[in-house]
């Protein structure tokens, strides 16, 4: 593969590969590790994952371009690409040998720039070992970006000239991030509401398919039919008498001496009697264990925490945890018995339908869904409020009618659909790269290069 070997050098050797590549990693290296710092060391999955993706796209962008010229635009200008489809060489053969050569060095660049960059941020995120697989998201995202923008750029690259190629690969890079971002949140706005209890009904179906009757028909009378106030008032003084028959006295009040382990400890052997401890409800206590431990995410949490939302600091044995609270908790649930009116239900509907055809034609939103919808769609329940609604993604909720005028979600719905597949987008995309490819291919050997 002569020709492949000949381009794949020309770009290697070339110092706008290295300075192009030096530069992205520290263009995408210094934010991250800038958020890394501004949160105490621990680095959000949701803010790791906007931050590389929207400089990634507008590094690769500016690649791709540079790139691009040295496929065919500059062996067009100086008459080098002439010279060689006169010689008794396939058109087909000498594009798919600069094609490949051309993906050769994408790939390179992407591994290259998201191992370098995002390395040093994971090792320096308390949660690292969140962080490495996103690495490897990222990486299978951008070779789908690189499929779709590298075939525009080749097209393009064949029909327009220097100064409108550039231009017009510089104008796709400024508006990428623009675009990523859901161009259509200033269009259309869901109220907070609908995020709230979108999300809460994906962790009841959640909660649905993992409990028991029993504990489910206690969840839904505790928390979403009724004020869970009373009830987390039976929890916390079931928590307060466990720690003091436990030995632990009133320090659990003060939160200077809670232990979650021994915490788990006591209240799994009030269960299966290893602790006799008295005047304890152990059915409260077994629908404590299980059904908190749905919502664990550190085992530095509290069974009251993950319960009722209360706060509970570790004692100092546990410092090194950076974040010990959950964002979730069984009663967020009780946002699923808020009512709406049939206004309500009718403007929230007509936003659907207004995300849901904006987003069809939004390209870049749709690579961006691609990558940041992975997490949400694997794992929704642990996605934090404020990420979730930042996201601006919410899954289709389903609602029945109560009376003429009010409507409340349907729990017993199984639908949970988000407004964009990520799984179908990414069919869509590979078919549309080959498709685009094909394209360029169609019109270089249509092409009179004198």
């Amino acid at each position: 593969m002569p020709i492949f070997r000949y381009t794949f050098k020309k770009m290697l050797v070339s110092p706008s590969t290295w300075i192009t590549l030096m530069i992205s990693i520290i263009f995408l290296m210094t934010p991250l590790l800038v958020t890394t710092e501004m949160s105490q060391n621990y680095l959000s999955i949701n803010a790791f994952k906007i931050i590389s993706f929207y400089f990634l796209a507008l590094c690769l962008v500016i690649f791709i371009a540079i790139k691009a010229t040295q496929i065919f635009r500059s062996e067009i200008n100086d008459g080098t690409l002439l010279i060689l489809v006169s010689k008794p060489i396939s058109r087909s053969r000498i594009w798919a040998e600069k094609w490949l050569s051309f993906q050769a060095i994408l790939v390179m660049y992407c591994f290259l720039t998201i191992f370098i960059s995002t390395t040093p941020v994971a090792f320096l995120a308390s949660n690292f070992k969140e962080v490495f697989p996103y690495m490897w998201l990222l990486f299978g995202t951008a070779l789908l970006f690189d499929l779709i923008i590298s075939s525009i750029a080749l097209l393009l690259s064949l029909v327009l000239n220097s100064i409108a190629f550039i231009a017009t690969m510089i104008g796709m890079a400024a508006v990428s991030p623009i675009l990523g971002s859901t161009v259509d949140t200033f269009i259309t706005t869901f109220p907070s509401q609908y995020f709230q209890t979108s999300q809460a009904f994906i962790i009841y179906q959640k909660l649905k398919t993992t409990l028991n009757k029993p504990e489910l028909d206690w969840v839904k009378d505790s928390y979403i039919k009724n004020n869970p106030q009373d009830i987390n008032e039976e929890i916390n003084k079931l928590m307060n008498y466990v720690y003091v028959s436990f030995g632990k006295g009133s320090e659990y009040h003060t939160h200077q001496y809670f232990d979650a382990v021994k915490e788990q400890e006591a209240l799994k052997g009030v269960i299966d009697g290893s602790h006799p401890i008295v005047n304890v409800d152990k059915v409260l206590a077994s629908h404590i264990v299980n059904v908190s431990n749905l919502f664990r995410q550190f085992q530095t949490q509290s069974y009251e925490e993950l319960m009722t939302g209360q706060e509970i600091i570790p004692s100092p044995l546990w410092k090194e945890f950076h974040y010990t609270t959950v964002e979730y908790n069984v009663t967020y649930l009780t946002v699923l018995n808020y009512p709406i009116s049939e206004t309500e239900y009718n403007n929230t509907q007509s936003i659907l339908s207004k995300k849901q055809m904006l987003r069809s034609f939004n390209v870049f939103y749709q690579l961006y869904y691609i990558w940041i919808g992975i997490s949400n769609n694997s794992n929704p329940a642990f996605s934090s409020a404020m990420d979730y609604t930042l996201n601006n993604d919410p899954y289709l909720v389903p609602y029945q009618k109560i009376t003429d005028d009010t409507y409340k979600v349907n729990l017993d719905s199984q639908q949970k659909k988000k407004i964009l597949n990520f799984a179908a987008l990414v069919s869509v995309y590979t078919m549309l790269g080959i498709g685009l490819l094909g394209v360029s291919w169609f019109v270089f050997n249509r092409r009179d290069f004198a």
